[in-house]
């Protein structure tokens, strides 16, 4: 059995009993065991056409599936419970089901992408993994969740832009957030903050600057439990 790490999120309807249908049915599944729960987030929304607040959250699972299957099996949920198949980005969703990790599996497929490439800068993940799994690594780098979390919390935030049109860039951004402080170097940003386009520090980040930027600073408040589903912590064990 291969461990996990699963992000819900959603900003449409009743979004935890939504997310309490999403782990009912992962955890019906034969081949799937759900082992961990966070707490729900409120979180701010990321892109300009994405609605009201979201509500995140994240599990752990326990599956024999492979990471095909087990992606095929989030998609079919999500679209049980309102999500089209066909949806864009950053838009109103009932549920989103984001595979995070898979073990310790490294996949750079046109569909599916492992460990998710956006998972190092979005609060909306970070903070609901760190409930449940905060000593887990990112499968490329010897860093945890709670590390890469961590990160973020500094204010100002320390951003290095490693681009030919860095201080044009640092212009058109910096209006829109000033708790960043724009770094001359990049041994500012060694111990906390971001390097965009996150050659230095990570795989290229499916989303623009601005977006990364609001996922990374956006407002993350802890919520209640997901009914039926009281809050547990990964218990310590082998990640597949």
């Amino acid at each position: 059995m291969t461990e996990c790490l699963i992000a819900l999120g959603g900003n449409m309807g009743h979004v935890e009993t939504t997310f309490s249908a999403a782990l009912d049915q992962l955890d019906i599944d034969a081949a799937i065991n759900v082992v961990a729960v966070s707490r729900c987030f409120l979180t701010e929304p990321v892109g300009a056409d994405a609605g009201d607040p979201y509500i995140n959250a994240a599990t752990a699972v326990r599956t024999s599936l492979e990471p095909a299957e087990l992606l095929k099996t989030t998609k079919r949920i999500e679209a049980e419970l309102g999500r089209p198949r066909d949806h864009g980005v950053w838009v109103p969703r009932t549920v989103d089901l984001d595979l995070i990790t898979f073990g310790t599996t490294v996949l750079d497929l046109e569909h599916l992408r492992i460990p998710h490439p956006g998972c190092w800068y979005r609060r909306f993940v970070l903070d609901p993994i760190c409930r449940i799994a905060p000593a887990n690594c990112h499968p490329l780098w010897d860093v945890s969740f709670a590390a890469l979390r961590d990160r973020l919390l500094v204010r100002p935030l320390p951003v290095w832009i490693d681009s030919p049109d860095r201080d044009a860039r640092i212009e058109e951004l910096k209006p829109q957030f000033p708790d960043i402080e724009w770094a001359d170097d990049p041994g500012a940003t060694q111990s906390a903050g971001l390097v965009l386009p996150g050659t230095s520090v990570g795989p290229t980040p499916p989303d623009s600057w601005s977006d990364i930027l609001s996922a990374a600073l956006g407002k993350v408040e802890l919520a209640g439990e997901i009914p039926g589903w009281p809050e547990q912590e990964l218990e310590p064990g082998p990640r597949g």
